[in-house]
């Protein structure tokens, strides 16, 4: 049993509109003393099945020609609803890590549909990136915003590098684990996934 961590960058918002880009994970068992032993990680690109957004591409910088340069000397499918190793790559998984875990679990829900833990739900109110009247709540902090607040160094330019997103993530979690008795007690112990 096991912990993975994962992100993923899309060609858009709409899970049934727009395809996904880029998926990375690393998986993990945790040892007693709450460290992430990784045990594999996978790194894919894939081309959209629509046209490219230039909305996305601005984010994450997955152009046409990054792909093509991203995927040379690869051998696996075009399009990531074509990637039957991603669906492999969960089995035996006990609980998903992510930051804003939801929004990819829109584009990959018919993988898998276990425990999840979010980085950026769950430190909502102890970033405090910024109030939102409307919503009568802190904003979702960012990766970088929650990284800054536990004092983890960052490459700014390596943001929305889907496999850079989860050793950040997976850092943060680490350490949250190891600070907050509660996030043991909901996700380490109900779930069983020590080594």
């Amino acid at each position: 049993m096991g912990i993975i961590v994962f992100d993923l960058e899309t060609n858009g918002l709409n899970p049934s509109l727009f395809s996904v880009l880029s998926f990375a994970a690393i998986k993990y068992n945790l040892a007693n003393n709450y460290n992430l032993v990784e045990l594999e990680r996978l790194q894919r690109f894939y081309y959209p099945r629509e046209n490219f957004n230039q909305d996305a591409i601005r984010v994450n910088n997955l152009t046409r020609e990054n792909i093509d340069r991203l995927r040379r000397n690869k051998n696996y499918p075009l399009y990531f609803d074509e990637d039957l190793d991603i669906k492999s790559f969960f089995n035996g998984t006990e609980l998903i890590v992510g930051h804003n875990v939801d929004f990819d679990l829109g584009f990959i829900k018919q993988i898998f549909n276990g425990n999840k833990f979010c980085t950026m739900k769950e430190n909502t109110r102890k970033v405090k990136a910024r109030w939102i009247d409307s919503k009568n709540d802190w904003k979702w902090p960012t990766l970088e915003e929650t990284a800054n607040y536990y004092r983890i160094s960052i490459e700014r330019n390596r943001l929305h590098d889907s496999l850079y997103d989860v050793e950040l993530t997976a850092k943060i979690f680490m350490i949250m684990l190891r600070n907050d008795e509660e996030i043991r007690r909901r996700f380490v112990v109900r779930t069983n996934i020590y080594q």
